[in-house]
């Protein structure tokens, strides 16, 4: 912010008087939160907020002059990004779903949260986009949730992938491999079990004679 005394400007950001000589040989700036309290040194500012910084002017057989200014910290966007290319294969659990934070800000400050990433419901083979689901920042030492505005990096896809019958236990048996011919053809019979996760399907089909 800037505030105006006459044709000088006093800028908030380095504290600098553009004007003549005598102007900034003269004047004595103070600073206060309160329009009571006054400092001589500039106050710093670091947290999301509206704050009223009030600067006094006062020089020798001049009545002291009082202007304020409102300065504005907004909070910082803080991209989480779900890592490219996770999948699982049919018929497993959903690993976590992992992410990273794209732009955090400084090196003491280290984003902490609650809650985990998901994706959409299914479980047959395809794609499936990844949400930000109950995801919340939360303060960890230095790092303030409230300074930043969590943004999420949407239409990341979660994959599951085929599964290989190889995977599960599969047993085949012919009802019966010895026939006398009869001049007919013969489907033999064929019993299929397939058990899979402690679950047992089986499939028949009897013996046919045409």
């Amino acid at each position: 912010p800037s505030v105006k005394m006459g044709n000088n400007v006093i800028i908030h950001s380095n504290v600098s008087i553009i004007g003549d000589s005598e102007i900034e040989d003269n004047v004595v700036i103070s600073y206060s939160t309160d329009n009571q309290n006054w400092h001589s040194g500039n106050i710093a500012y670091k947290d999301v907020g509206e704050y009223t910084i009030f600067f006094k002017f006062e020089k020798a057989n001049f009545n002291p002059v009082v202007l304020s200014a409102t300065l504005v910290i907004k909070q910082y966007n803080l991209v989480i990004t779900p890592i490219e290319n996770q999948t699982k294969i049919y018929g497993e659990a959903d690993p976590q779903i992992k992410f990273d934070f794209a732009n955090s800000l400084l090196a003491n400050e280290i984003p902490n949260y609650t809650g985990s990433l998901s994706r959409v419901a299914g479980e047959n083979v395809g794609e499936y986009l990844i949400d930000s689901s109950s995801i919340k920042l939360i303060d960890n030492g230095s790092f303030k949730a409230s300074n930043y505005n969590l943004v999420f990096t949407e239409n990341v896809l979660f994959t599951i992938t085929n599964k290989s019958l190889g995977d599960s236990n599969v047993n085949i048996s012919l009802d019966g491999t010895v026939y006398e011919y009869t001049g007919s053809q013969i489907r033999p019979g064929v019993t299929i079990k397939v058990t899979e996760d402690g679950n047992e399907v089986t499939l028949e089909q009897s013996t046919e004679t045409e």
